[in-house]
């Protein structure tokens, strides 16, 4: 089956379909997971981390081991990121405490930076192992203030949603316009465009490109890149009925789901590019689920191309049917059945899949194989290149 590679040109924010044969060898790494998975991340050298729920406790598996295991005293973990050379950024509980702690790696930061009131929460973290995370001042979580390493973001409350490479935070808070703006460190880049009310999220990129979204009225949506209104230069001098980002590249790339009709047919996009549609066709559309765009241009998501049947979604990297060439060609599920986690650089892709109900979901690695022509021209090369070696038999979660 030929599939089409998404090639960016990082200087432009036009994308060209260009087509090349690839198939994929897809491995199970985790099974027997019986209530659901929510999050995980892949990095280039072929570390993962994924979060599982089982028996009602939560815990993330780092290359298939329970990482809490490594912490004396550690009940439950989520991980919220995990960055090139293998870092991990994560909430956990200790066996006897209500409240949520920080760590970076098994190191607890929480109180490094003050006394831990309340909930403390991981948000991201960079490749030079920089975080950023949200502590609660009282019990209830009412009160928060959200830090880059042990010092506070601004001199207030405000969200913190992003880190880049170079250590700048995206953060929204509010601003002398009198709405909340998005801030890349300690300027509001959206004060100046009008529109939404306020802004609810955004991303930042290592190369000074943003994007940021935010509701105007009651029912439309706006979303801003470095400036430029793309909900009204894609639905036609109108905001959307519905908007979402989705990512952002380092390499300064936004990817969103947006819809100009409430509820229906939602497409995805990159920059000011309807991708899905390329894809699906016009009629088509995406789950509101994670999708994923790394920085050469291959795209994850769940779709289908017949907007009525809402149980007809399937799993595509780039326009190559995943689920189907895996589990047969008239292979369907419910969009909630397939969980994007991860996508990384070299086109290896994290996924889950709910087998039935009750619930049982198992984890999958999704690795491109080389056209024979391609892979002759890649063995001087690997045979000097070090791979983290993966495990070809399944692993039941214990």
């Amino acid at each position: 089956m030929g599939t089409a590679r998404l090639l960016l040109a990082v200087l432009s924010s036009t994308f060209v379909l260009a087509a090349q044969a690839q198939r994929y060898q897809t491995t199970e790494l985790l099974g027997g997971i019986t209530d659901y998975v929510s999050g995980g991340f892949l990095n280039n050298r072929g570390d993962w981390a994924v979060n599982a729920y089982k028996n009602g406790n939560i815990n993330f598996l780092y290359d298939g081991e329970i990482y809490a295991d490594r912490i004396p005293g550690l009940k439950s973990s989520g991980v919220r990121a995990l960055n090139e050379v293998g870092d991990v950024f994560f909430s956990g509980g200790y066996v006897g405490s209500t409240r949520l702690r920080v760590f970076r790696n098994t190191e607890d930061i929480s109180d490094l930076a003050a006394p831990n009131y309340g909930d403390d929460k991981a948000v991201g973290m960079n490749d030079k192992g920089d975080v950023i995370w949200e502590k609660a001042l009282d019990d209830a979580g009412i009160d928060t203030l959200d830090y880059k390493n042990y010092d506070l973001i601004q001199n207030g409350r405000v969200y913190a949603t992003d880190i880049n490479n170079l250590g700048q935070v995206g953060y929204l808070a509010n601003a002398i316009s009198g709405r909340t703006e998005f801030f890349v460190d300690d300027y509001p880049v959206t004060i100046d465009y009008p529109g939404a009310n306020g802004f609810d999220y955004g991303r930042i990129s290592d190369v000074g490109s943003w994007v940021a979204q935010g509701k105007v009225g009651m029912i439309d949506w706006q979303l801003l890149k470095d400036g430029v209104d793309l909900t009204q230069q894609v639905f036609g001098n109108a905001y959307g009925k519905y908007v979402n980002i989705m990512g952002m590249t380092d390499n300064g790339h936004a990817l969103w789901l947006g819809s100009s009709q409430p509820y229906h047919g939602t497409h995805l996009y990159v920059d000011g590019t309807d991708v899905s549609a390329a894809i699906l066709g016009f009629d088509g559309s995406v789950s509101k689920q994670i999708c994923r765009l790394n920085e050469v241009g291959d795209l994850a998501f769940v779709g289908h191309n017949n907007h009525v049947n809402t149980a007809d979604f399937n799993l595509y990297i780039n326009d190559f049917n995943l689920t189907q060439d895996l589990f047969g060609p008239g292979f369907s599920t419910g969009g909630s059945n397939i969980d994007i986690l991860d996508l990384n650089d070299r086109g290896q892709l994290l996924w889950a899949y709910n087998h039935g109900t009750p619930s049982f979901w198992s984890v999958y690695l999704s690795t491109p194989v080389p056209e024979p022509a391609t892979a002759l021209l890649l063995l001087p090369i690997l045979a000097f290149r070090k791979r983290k070696p993966y495990s070809s038999a399944p692993r039941t979660w214990q």
